[in-house]
Formats: structure tokens, sequence, C-alpha cells
């Protein structure tokens, strides 16, 4: 109890200190003294964990928690009775920093099920449905979880304090769903409570979101350096909070994406990928070391498909993008932003092959996903021109939600230029230019590229000659560059 009480005044090292105290003295007690005195101890724990960032103790201690009340009648434990519900919603946050958005959903539902109180009639109520919201917009439901949050939002300004560590996950689903929808209006206007709020929680996860959303923030106005410093402040709290599993994956997607747009694409993109693999290793394996001690049911060491998914499939583009079907197809059919965003790579890659009607296929299915909720940012966060292309046709011979697909090209109109003007290509590049163009991200040597392409290494020769001077060039490295800046790359 001592435990309890320095945990629930902010002691957390007190409080693990006389947790581990405890813990040897339990099994003299009897039944159901011994359970109960366990479940504290469990969820003292888990409230460490989630301090440290550690989605994994979080999990499962929550679940071993959860287990034990599951064998308590209401006599045995009047206290806990009427706070069942909290180890599901430890487990629900466990869940979703694990990148198991869906379970993190349903355990968090469980929570509610359990204590079927009056909705937010305590801070502690806004603090569950503000964890609830931000699982549903990760999950991809993305207008359940904007309802859940603005009405969070609104009880808090009549409870009188709207910012708090209680509502943080909150604002970080609205501005979740304004990165979505693309508003950066509307996410300028909501940054400033979402990091009022975040300032106020111990929670690392919704400040790694926080950091995220302002690299998003910055790119939406076109300042890249800014972003990037935004995102090294995202991978430094990840470093100290290794644990943060789904959050280190969103991190990994974004510096990918950044570094594929820079003027050494694939090497640069393959060593952050590296790097994640190892963290994904060192992740299964203390997974694997729960679950074989036996005394909690962990859901398996998997995560959900989500943007980094996306972005194994994008880097596949250029060099083969008849495998970027397969790499995406685990994201295809989930709901939200990751599923569209695999839909469009897949257009991508078939447009990439010249297969114009499985192209505008794929790209209607991503618009039957995106047009209701207004999801547009998946069509905005390639630099590549031709995704615009593939719109521009789809309206053009398909017509299916005509009024989005003009909206997203209204934003394209008018995105923000870069400080320095574009380059203009002296004449424009054949198609064949461009398809030997499209494989120089990928370091393959003249002779790989003829092989490829079934041509001589001295017509590719030729192409490379040919493409420098209308770029007005005079290496690979350069071509890259100004091909990008040219949209001449997916």
């Amino acid at each position: 109890m001592r435990a309890v009480e320095a945990q629930c005044r902010g002691h957390h090292a007190a409080a693990s200190e006389l947790a581990a105290r405890a813990e040897p003295l339990i099994d003299a007690l009897p039944e159901p003294r011994r359970s109960i005195a366990l479940v504290n101890i469990h969820v003292v724990r888990a409230m460490i964990a989630r301090l440290q960032g550690d989605a994994l103790q979080v999990t499962r201690s929550g679940l071993l928690a959860t287990h034990l009340l599951a064998g308590l009648e209401p006599d045995d434990a009047p206290g806990w009775c009427a706070y069942r519900g909290l180890p599901h919603t430890l487990v629900g946050i466990g869940h979703l920093w694990s990148g198991h958005p869906t379970a993190a959903v349903t355990s968090l539902q469980e929570s509610r099920d359990i204590d079927p109180a009056s909705p937010f009639t305590d801070y502690a109520q806004l603090s569950h449905g503000s964890h609830t919201a931000l699982a549903l917009v990760i999950q991809g439901s993305q207008d359940e979880g904007l309802a859940l949050a603005r009405r969070i939002v609104t009880v808090a300004q009549e409870m009188g304090r709207p910012v708090t560590a209680h509502t943080a996950q909150a604002w970080i689903a609205l501005a979740v769903v304004a990165q979505l929808r693309h508003t950066p209006d509307e996410l300028e206007s909501i940054l400033p409570s979402a990091e009022r709020a975040v300032a106020e929680a111990t929670d690392p996860f919704t400040r790694v979101c926080l950091h995220l959303l302002r690299f998003v923030s910055a790119l939406f106005r076109g300042e890249r350096p800014a972003a990037v410093r935004e995102l090294a402040r995202a991978r430094a709290l990840l470093t100290e909070h290794p644990g943060l599993v789904y959050a280190s994956r969103l991190c990994t997607a974004l510096e990918v994406r950044m570094a594929a747009e820079g003027g050494d694409p694939l090497d640069s993109a393959q060593r952050l990928l590296a790097e994640h693999d190892d963290r994904e290793h060192a992740w299964r394996q203390a997974w694997a070391e729960a679950e074989a001690s036996g005394d909690a049911r962990l859901p398996a060491a998997t995560t959900e498909a989500d943007a980094l998914t996306i972005m194994r499939g994008r880097l596949l583009l250029a060099s083969d993008p008849q495998q970027v079907r397969d790499v995406v197809a685990p994201a295809s059919a989930l709901p939200g932003m990751v599923g569209v965003l695999a839909w469009v790579a897949i257009a991508q890659a078939e447009d990439q092959m010249r297969h114009d009607s499985l192209a505008l296929e794929a790209m209607g299915i991503a618009l039957e996903r995106a047009a209701p909720g207004r999801i547009s940012a998946p069509f905005l966060v390639s630099r590549s021109g031709r995704v615009v292309e593939i719109l521009r046709r789809h309206l053009e011979l398909v017509g299916t939600h005509a009024a989005f697909v003009e909206e997203v090209l209204s934003v394209v109109d008018r995105a923000p230029t870069a400080t320095r003007e574009k380059p203009r290509a002296a004449e424009p590049l054949t198609d064949r230019e461009r398809v030997v163009v499209g494989y120089l991200p990928t370091m393959r040597s003249n002779a790989e590229i003829a092989e490829a392409l079934q041509i001589s290494v001295n017509t590719v020769k030729q192409h490379l000659k040919s493409v420098h001077r209308k770029l007005g060039v005079s290496s690979r490295r350069e071509v890259v560059r100004v091909a990008r800046d040219l949209d001449l790359l997916p």
C-alpha cells in the first residue's frame, strides 16, 4: 500500500523500491490477500513502465493484474472492484505502444465495459477516453476517434481544464486527423494546446508524437531544416525510451522518407532500415523471453502493418516495382491512412510498369478508402508528379469521387514552392531515358541496368549521355538530385 501511495504521489523511484521489497513477502499471505497484493504490485510496475516508455512491461504487468482480478470476487477486493477496468486500460496502452492498435482499442473498450460509470465524470475518465480516441485514430477509425476526442475536449472545458495531462492524447488525436486531412491551418491551431497538454504529461509516447506532428507541420510550411530538427528530437527521445515500438517504426518511416528525398537515397535509406531491423530483433527477443516465462498471455510479437511497411515498398518503386504489391499487401486491407498509402504505392508501381489500367484500378481503391474521411495526405506525401498524373487521369477517365480528387489537386496547385527555383530540362527526356534514370538511385551498374532492360551496355551509356546533356549535369548523383526536383523519379 505504501508503494501504491508513492506511485499516486508521483514518487516513482520510491514506489518501485517498495514494490520490490514487498514481493518476496507475498507468498506468505493467505488468499485472497496474496492476489490483491500482487494486483497492486503489477499495477505499480505497469505505471512505472509507462513512465519509462516500456511497452512490453506495461502490457505484461497489465495482463497479470487483469488475470488476477478476474479471479477475485467483489467482496474480496471492494476497492479494486471500483477500478477493475484500470489494468485493461494499461494493457490497451501497452498494445498501442507495441504496434497493435486494433488490440489496443479492444482492451480500452473492455475497460469501459467493465467500469460502466458515467463517461468523463473525472480526470481518470478523461484520460481513458483520450487514449481510446488516439488508439482509434491510429487504428484507422478516424471519424470515431475524432468525435471522441472532440467530446473529451468539450467536457474538459466544462470542467475548467481543457488542456491537461489527461487530455494530451485527445489533442494529439485531433492534430493527427488534421495532418491526415492535410489542413495546415487547423493543425497549427491545435498544436499549441497539444504542446501545453503534453508538457504536463509524463508520457514519453505523446512527447514523441508531438515532435512528429511538428515535423509534419514544418513540411506543410516548406521548412525542411525545421522538419529535420523535429525528427532528430523524436529519435533522441526514442533512444532514451527504446520500448516505444510503434513510435520508433513511425519515426523510421519518416527518416527513410527524408533520406529518399536526398542526394544519396538508397544508401541512407537502407542504413536506416538496417538500424531499425536491429531494434526490431531486440524487441522480438525480449517479447519471446517474456512469453517463455508463461506468467502472462502476451499477443504475438509481430506488429500490425504500418507506415514503415509502406516505405519498404516505396523504396522498390524505381528498382523492382513488380515486388511493391507483395511488400505492401499486409497494409492494403487496413483502414485509414495506412491502407490508402498502400494502394497509392501499388498505383505508382503499376504506373511505373506501364500497366495503366491496373494503376487506375489501384488509385480507385485508394480513393474509395480516402474520400469518406477526406484523407488527402497519402496522395501528397510523395514528391513524384506521377501520383498527380494518375489522379488527373482517374478524374478524366473514371470520375468517381471527383470533388475529393479536385480538392487534392487544388492542394497540389497551391503547395509552397521551394526556396530555390526548380531546374528545367533543356528538352524533355524520352520514355526510355526516364526508365534508365529510374534505376540510378538503386546504384546499379550500367551492365546491370542493361540486363534489366534487355538492351546493350552501350545503349545505356548513350541514354545517360543524353540525360546529362538535357539536365545540364555531369554525374549520376546530380542526375538523381535534379531528376527528383523535376519529379522524374517515383
